[in-house]
């Protein structure tokens, strides 16, 4: 992220680049303490990174990251942090990117980034199933995480619990809110982020992953299940004028031009192709555009480049958008869109209210969530089998004489990437979502059932009246999971639906089922992911809308993977290398929840599989 090769050679030079401070310290100097701002993607993927290591040295086992989402463990580890901290007068506040097709600048310039990051993430998908299917790789836990569905849902509720402050970048990117706000809040003290972007802005401040907690007084990524409360804390901030300085360049303006020639977010895709043109070889260092931008100072200055950007109109705009983002000549206040519809769903994403995915698809683009499941020919994609269910929300999010929403992502085994446009619901009893009532939870209910239950035409179990509002919202996904995979799809068994039951009910020892080094196997994990989508799609996005979430069970309340895998490797006799004793103790714990809510299963299968409550 930022500048190509421009944070490494940062850290290459810390003695020219890094200042030390003690946040403990600094904070304890204030009246009001001091906020570090967070890149909310960023500073997600440091505390997974170090999540999985912790929990991987404490229990010994090396298949637990590949499992998926240890949701309740880790929502724990990321509140204790926080809380932590807030006790030392060291607030975090995070900055979270508007979702992809939301910015309202640089849009363009950003696509070949995006579908990038696509190709990097469907890799490290293949990655996981490769280990599965040989067993080859688990001695080290993986030193690139691949995000779990229900992360970013479980992260936020956890934020939310902590009275941690969130900023939601509706329509700009986070590093340039980042940047403005750095100025213009009072008690900011530095941004925390591994984005060199930080590099180029003026009188930035911010501080790398690889210089935060320098000592490990916290305990991060140690063998220990939650971090500690520090006596002191110390971090390296990298400032952008003593990396001009270092590098030689005369000011701003030639940090921005070699930010561009060297390859930034917005240029990358450009400079590729073009930096042999300029007498940039194949192999050329950063120092080498260091030269290139002393010598020309202005890119424009070069007649090769100048010529380029007269016949690339795209080249241009990707320059001139650059030059304004760093110049922090971007306003980000709020947009006004031309629909009325946009800004009412704008105006919640600012709050916190509803996603930003959802104000992506109100602007006609939605992004598949990447996650791992079985691939080729014979095997379906989770995303493209929710499109029906995404159809209802388009429905309810669309302005007038808007029907249709282009998606992207991998919707066959045949292409890794495509386009695919998916038309909105045509029932009428689809509300839109500015004229839903917050306060009339019934009725939203009412709703929430008619749609997920679309599946089975004249079919209202109203699980939510039989069972209640926590309890019938797991009816509802374990309900729409059956029926979606039922002789089609994923063309599930009882035995396989039956652990995935005991799961969503499960009161169990989650350290204990952590501590099983289980190997799942490619089924079990499209299962489970499969599963987690459904749960993304009533909860996060429906749920959201209706205004219903807040009744509804978290992540951390009906996923673990450990626990997950145990189950389904035992109920469908695959599980291997075990202990009799722990055997048992997965059997017990099975059957016992089986039979606890043998009156719930008897309804969720009914017209499926036959069941005996005498179980």
């Amino acid at each position: 992220m930022g500048v190509y090769g421009l944070l490494s050679h940062c850290l290459q030079h810390r003695n020219q680049c890094v200042e030390y401070v003690d946040l403990v310290e600094v904070a304890a100097s204030k009246a009001d303490g001091i906020e570090i701002l967070c890149d909310f993607y960023c500073l997600e993927h440091m505390l997974v990174e170090s999540f999985w290591r912790s929990l991987w040295l404490l229990s010994q086992n090396s298949c637990v990251e590949i499992l998926g989402g240890e949701y309740s463990s880790l929502g724990e580890y990321v509140s204790k942090l926080i809380c932590d901290l807030q006790s030392l007068k060291i607030r975090l506040v995070m900055y979270v990117d508007g979702a992809k097709g939301t910015i309202v600048h640089g849009l363009h310039q950003k696509w070949d980034t995006w579908e990038n990051r696509h190709h990097r993430d469907l890799a490290k998908m293949r990655e996981r199933l490769n280990v599965v299917r040989t067993g080859h790789g688990l001695r080290e836990p993986f030193t690139d995480n691949f995000r779990p569905v229900l992360l970013e849902v479980q992260l936020m509720e956890t934020l939310k619990q902590c009275g941690c402050e969130v900023v939601h970048c509706v329509s700009f990117e986070a590093d340039l809110v980042l940047a403005k706000n750095l100025a213009s809040r009072p008690n900011a003290f530095a941004i925390l982020s591994n984005d060199s972007d930080f590099c180029v802005f003026d009188d930035s401040r911010f501080i790398p992953f690889d210089l935060f907690d320098i000592k490990g007084n916290l305990g991060l990524g140690t063998n220990q299940r939650l971090p500690t409360k520090p006596s002191s804390l110390e971090v390296g901030m990298i400032t952008s004028k003593k990396v001009w300085a270092f590098m030689g360049l005369q000011n701003q303006d030639e940090m921005i031009e070699f930010s561009i020639l060297r390859g930034n977010d917005f240029t990358s895709s450009f400079m590729r192709q073009l930096k042999h043109k300029v007498g940039l070889g194949k192999g050329s260092q950063l120092v080498d555009a260091v030269d290139w931008i002393r010598k020309h100072h202005v890119l424009n200055n070069n007649r090769t480049f100048a010529d380029e950007m007269v016949r690339d109109r795209e080249l241009k705009e990707a320059v001139d958008y650059s030059r304004k983002f760093y110049r922090l000549e971007i306003a980000v206040g709020d947009v006004a869109h031309s629909d009325y519809l946009t800004n009412f769903i704008a105006d919640g994403v600012a709050r916190g209210e509803i996603p930003s995915n959802i104000l992506a698809m109100n602007l006609g683009m939605y992004w598949h969530r990447m996650l791992i499941e079985d691939e080729g020919r014979q095997f379906p994609i989770a995303e493209v089998a929710l499109m029906p269910l995404r159809s209802f929300i388009y429905r309810m999010i669309l302005p007038e004489g808007k029907n249709a929403v282009k998606e992207y992502g991998r919707m066959s085994s045949e292409r890794d990437f495509e386009c695919y446009t998916v038309l909105a619901a045509k029932q009428r009893f689809i509300p839109r979502v500015d004229r839903i009532a917050k306060d009339k939870i019934f009725a939203n209910l009412g709703t929430f059932d008619k749609i997920m239950s679309h599946q089975e035409q004249g079919f209202q179990p109203e699980w939510h009246k039989r069972y209640g509002w926590r309890n019938g919202f797991k009816c509802y996904i374990l309900r729409y999971f059956l029926v979606l995979n039922f002789n089609r799809n994923l063309r599930i068994t009882l035995d396989e639906f039956l652990p995935l039951v005991a799961l969503t009910f499960a009161q169990v020892d989650v350290e204990f089922y952590q501590g099983l080094c289980i190997l799942p196997d490619g089924r079990s994990l499209t299962i489970a992911n499969w599963f987690q989508d459904v749960y993304r799609h009533a909860y996060y996005f429906l749920g959201k809308l209706l205004s219903l979430s807040e009744q509804f069970p978290r992540p951390c309340d009906i996923f673990s993977g450990a626990v997950w895998t145990a189950f389904y490797m035992h109920s469908t006799h695959r599980i291997r290398h075990i202990s009799h004793e722990n055997f048992q103790r997965i059997r017990t714990d099975l059957d016992y929840l089986i039979r606890e809510k043998r009156h719930i299963i008897r309804y969720l299968v009914d017209g499926f599989f036959p069941f005996d409550t005498r179980f």
